[in-house]
């Protein structure tokens, strides 16, 4: 659990970092800070379980509102939004995954 919380901290904070050159970096490099934080987190803090879930679903309907633009394009050819859509949509799936690991190890402690 620890080893995959960490993995995903690693590959959010390295994905806020690249944030620099995009045009609106603030709102990404916080939108993965804050996965970040939350994957690392769930080793080592004692972050509710219902954060995963709100922030997951944050992110599925972000995806969800992005992806009538990106299928209208239909080019699939790694545009600004296709990227973003992929993106916001592996921050969810993450995080809705951690959430399920972390329910998962509570009901195994003693």
């Amino acid at each position: 659990m620890r080893v995959v919380s960490l993995l995903f901290a690693g590959i959010f904070a390295l994905c806020a970092a690249v944030q620099w050159n995009d045009p609106d970096p603030i709102r990404w490099m916080g939108f993965y800070l804050v996965a970040a934080v939350l994957a690392g987190g769930a080793s080592f803090l004692a972050i509710p379980r219902p954060i995963y879930l709100a922030v997951a679903f944050v992110s599925f309907a972000w995806t969800a509102a992005l992806l009538p633009e990106v299928l209208s394009e239909a080019s699939f050819t790694g545009t600004e939004v296709e990227r973003e859509c992929g993106g916001v949509f592996l921050v969810g799936a993450a995080l809705l995954g951690l959430h399920r690991m972390l329910r998962a190890q509570r009901a195994a402690a003693p």
